[in-house]
């Protein structure tokens, strides 16, 4: 292993989960080197769930801790709650862990502290001080408000690690930071959480701010929040103009299995909607995705789609299955080159579409029509490849 080249080394690392990788950076300091270089390419630490919410009185004793607080040494734990695997295990030049005696809360619900965050040293330049500084000038709030519930100091991020462990855990990070060293905690905080893979994401009432992300990684476009299930939902009852929040999953979101979108933008945001959702739909590469929107009534969003099946010299990214269930559409018009499979009255029809480029490559468009005309759903889904035999229900 010692003698293969760098690349093979990173191959062979591709087919290990977290805990493994974690294991071998124990073997060595090469091998801590090489996993820590190349982490970005490997297997990520995997939490059940992350949603936001905003506590209550009784949120905080549930989450105050009970028990008698443990002291323990970090070494012989295997992996600690979001202790990423590029946490320094070994020191340069000698063949023994770095450990450290720190105090642990063993309660099942629980705040996480501060203390648990390992070392996280990182040069500052006067560039990136400078927009950190200007940050903490304009109050620019860690979190998005997406629901009813205006951003206050009592928002926490709550995580579950594993749904079959009554576990329950909240971090509570500065909503608007007020010194640098806030803004330190966020980004340690931030990194970490952007190195797990969550098995679902629900954003209701809050989520991460686009802004901050990309003011704390300074536009690193490689660095992405995944899931294999995301759940959004914004009504336009509220009031409040956050396209931001689109953007967010748009720019670092990365959804493995299937993505349920509710919102409702308002007018003056319907372009940048529709732009940000063709995005994640032809360049996500995940199953499926749900698209709830109650008041668009620009239909340019479904030729966008319709013209990249036709023309794209690459499908391979696209959502293999779409469903849209837009109110405000009135009459949808295809190509020529659509083939008409099946007509139930004037309320139903389907299509079948395939790419100039790669006839093998087919779609088949559904759409279902209410009684006055109005477009009630549009179904697009993938007929090649493994998606085939996929069954659309809703």
């Amino acid at each position: 292993m010692y003698f293969l080249p760098i690349e093979a080394k990173i191959d062979v690392l591709k087919f290990l989960d977290f805990n493994q990788l974690f294991s071998v950076r124990l073997i060595n300091w090469h091998f801590n080197s090489l996993v820590e270089q190349y982490e970005l390419d490997f297997a990520r630490k995997k939490q059940s769930l992350i949603y936001f919410a905003k506590l209550t009185e009784r949120d905080y004793e549930l989450y105050k801790c009970k028990e008698e607080i443990l002291e323990e040494d970090v070494k012989e734990e295997k992996i600690g709650l979001l202790k990423r695997i590029w946490n320094k295990c070994w020191k340069k030049g000698e063949d023994k862990n770095i450990g450290k005696v720190m105090k642990r809360c063993t309660c099942d619900w629980r705040f996480i502290s501060n203390e648990e965050l390992e070392p996280f040293n990182f040069p500052i330049s006067s560039q990136l001080f400078n927009k950190w500084q200007t940050a903490i000038d304009q109050q620019i709030p860690t979190y998005l408000d997406i629901g009813e519930h205006p951003l206050d100091e009592d928002i926490a991020i709550i995580l579950i690690p594993d749904y079959h462990v009554r576990q329950q855990l909240a971090l509570k990070l500065p909503v608007f930071p007020k010194n640098i060293e806030e803004i330190k905690i966020i980004l340690c905080w931030f990194y970490r959480l952007f190195q797990c893979y969550f098995g679902s994401i629900t954003y209701n009432n809050f989520m991460f701010n686009p802004e901050m992300v990309k003011l704390l990684f300074d536009d690193d476009n490689y660095l992405k929040l995944s899931s294999c299930v995301v759940r959004f939902s914004y009504w336009y009852l509220y009031d409040k103009p956050k396209i931001n929040a689109l953007k967010f999953i748009a720019d670092y979101q990365i959804v493995n299995e299937s993505l349920t979108l509710h919102y409702d933008p308002l007018c003056e945001d319907f372009k940048q909607y529709s732009e940000y959702l063709f995005k994640i739909l032809i360049n996500g590469g995940f199953r499926r995705a749900d698209v709830f929107n109650r008041s668009l009534k620009d239909e340019m969003l479904f030729y966008w789609i319709i013209n990249h099946i036709e023309t794209s010299a690459d499908l391979t990214k696209m959502v293999a299955n779409v469903l849209l269930l837009f109110g405000g559409w009135s009459d949808l018009k295809l190509s020529e080159r659509a083939e008409k499979f099946k007509e139930l009255g004037e309320t139903y029809i389907s299509y079948g579409l395939s790419n100039i480029h790669n006839p093998k490559m087919k779609y088949d468009i559904f759409i279902h029509k209410r009684n006055i005309g109005k477009v009630d759903s549009v179904i697009i889904k993938k007929m090649w490849g493994d998606n085939v035999d996929y069954e659309i229900t809703f």
